[in-house]
């Protein structure tokens, strides 16, 4: 721009030389009218300068400015975006904690709730059989065979193995104790099924059980 300047000058000035040259002024006027113009262009370049300068030195103050402001605004803008993240992934975390701790306590839950019920089967099969070894001595075999019937159960239920094959000798000591006329009475009363409670454990039972299993059947096939 100060480049263009001086030669708008200088073009100015060189017109008006040419100018007073053609109409033969006196070279006293001549110097005066350049005098003028020289003052005019040194005061119209000052005054750029000064205009110059002082934008300049605007521009020094707001710009700095301007980017601390926008830099300032940017970094809330990634603070307010950090913290919304953070506090999303702390809810996220929180939510598979609780789901974690909720599972791992319904499985608590139901573990206990299996040793719970596994234990009230096996005390239930206790009483049941103490039930039927009185009936027995008190010669009540009808409810002998039913408390060892239903002792077998829980003891199924229960996976108490070491009783079963105990409540199965008792069973069929109560058989060969009853009369046909008192087993027609019970399978009228079909409060048991004693062959599928057998047909549970037969699988795995030893030699000795399924020799019991066999006379059991064999017994209600003669009654029958």
């Amino acid at each position: 721009m100060i480049p263009l300047l001086q030669t708008v000058a200088r073009l100015v000035i060189d017109t008006i030389a040419q100018h007073l040259a053609v109409t033969e002024k006196p070279v006293s006027e001549t110097l005066e009218i350049l005098s003028k113009v020289n003052e005019f262009y040194d005061s119209s370049w000052n005054k750029l300068l000064f205009v110059l300068s002082a934008a300049f030195a605007i521009l020094a103050i707001i710009v700095p400015i301007a980017i601390q402001y926008i830099q300032n605004k940017s970094i809330k803008a990634s603070e307010k975006e950090l913290e919304n993240k953070i506090i999303e992934e702390i809810e996220k975390a929180r939510k598979e904690i609780k789901n974690e701790l909720i599972n791992a306590l319904n499985e608590k839950i139901e573990e206990y709730d299996i040793k719970l019920k596994k234990s009230n089967d096996e005390l239930s099969g206790m009483i049941m059989h103490i039930n039927g070894i009185n009936s027995f001595e008190d010669k009540e075999f009808i409810l002998a065979f039913q408390s060892f019937v239903y002792a077998f159960g829980y003891n199924i239920d229960g996976d108490v193995k070491y009783q079963l094959e105990l409540n199965l000798e008792n069973i069929l000591w109560c058989l060969q104790e009853l009369t046909q006329e008192s087993i027609e009475e019970l399978r009228e009363k079909k409060f048991y099924d004693l062959e599928s409670l057998m047909n549970k454990i037969i699988k795995e039972a030893d030699d000795k059980t399924i020799e019991i299993i066999m006379s059991i059947k064999e017994k209600l096939k003669i009654i029958n």
